[in-house]
């Protein structure tokens, strides 16, 4: 009877309120988490700054358990170690060559400016109005020291040929490269340079081979007379590049895309306000010779007037045999 009791009170409780059973809960024995190495090192290192804050009075001398909510920002704490692991002769003779590379840059830029600055200035023109040209453009003498012999020297490896009864044939030992002739690889090897190639100055990556160069900022003269060439030529880009000797097509029309974004409405104007082509100015800077008077273009007649014309001259002709 006892246990018949016990069964029904089982059933009952299987079945809430409403009706709808319910799974009756299973007891289990709670299992052991377990941590990590990393906490658990965590957990000794706090374990150890707790006992040393017990013993000593100078709270200031401890490191804090916890990050300042109100004081501490992401960019203090997402700081990537770089500097990890131990530093091989490597590192320092790549600073070298970065220091190096540096100080080349400064040169070049250096003599860069220089030479800017000796070119012709835009109010040195000749009496006759035509444009000084640049150093760059200015046709090279030939070198009268270089002797015809050298002008006109073939390769050694060239395909000869010689006359055997009145015909030019093959020579066959041309075909096959002499490398033992001394005297000709003693003539090539004076015009050689010698390369010093050290592992650490190998810088090759994805880019190495690219013709692609690194764009440079804009500086505040050229974008004002960026908006110049726009009131003047609007948006022809190729007549625009030449104005800027420096810069590729490319640049500029970046140039307009970032300016359209930024300075709409100083673009806008520039565009609107369309100001006077000076053809000497731009010829000037662009390294042409745009003087004397503009070429007469005529329009090409049409079939009918050139037919017409020939009708004519038929005539004419045929009335002067008459006569």
């Amino acid at each position: 009877m006892a246990k018949s009791k016990l069964g029904e009170s089982s059933n009952m409780s299987s079945v809430d309120m409403g009706g709808s059973s319910v799974a009756p809960r299973r007891s289990g024995r709670r299992t052991a988490t377990s941590i990590s190495d990393d906490e658990a090192e965590y957990n000794e290192q706090c374990a150890a700054v707790t006992q040393a804050a017990d013993s000593s009075t100078d709270t200031n001398a401890l490191p804090p358990l916890r990050v300042d909510v109100g004081a501490t920002t992401m960019e203090s704490i997402a700081v990537t170690n770089w500097k990890s692991g131990r530093v091989s002769s490597r590192t320092f003779d790549l600073e070298r060559v970065r220091q190096r590379q540096l100080k080349k840059r400064r040169r070049d830029s250096e003599s860069m400016k220089h030479d800017q600055d000796e070119s012709p200035t835009p109010d040195i023109i000749k009496e006759s109005g035509t444009p000084v040209p640049a150093i760059d453009h200015l046709p090279q003498e030939p070198n009268e020291e270089q002797s015809e012999s050298e002008k006109f020297r073939e390769s050694r490896f060239a395909v000869q040929t010689r006359i055997v009864d009145g015909k030019i044939v093959l020579d066959e030992r041309s075909l096959f490269a002499n490398y033992r002739d001394e005297e000709q690889q003693a003539h090539e090897q004076r015009n050689w340079e010698v390369v010093d190639e050290r592992e650490g100055d190998q810088f090759v990556n994805s880019a190495s081979r690219s013709k692609q160069r690194r764009t440079q900022r804009w500086s505040e003269e050229e974008t004002e007379r960026f908006f110049q060439a726009i009131s003047q030529w609007g948006t022809d880009f190729e007549i625009i590049t030449r104005l800027f000797p420096q810069r590729t097509r490319r640049e500029i029309k970046s140039k307009w895309s970032k300016e359209s974004r930024q300075n709409p409405k100083r673009l806008d104007d520039a565009f609107t306000r369309r100001t006077a082509v000076d053809l000497k100015a731009y010829g000037h800077v662009a390294g042409v010779d745009l003087s004397g008077p503009p070429p007469i273009i005529e329009a090409k007649a049409s079939s009918e007037q050139e037919a017409q014309e020939v009708q004519d001259v038929d005539q004419d002709d045929h009335a002067t045999s008459h006569n």
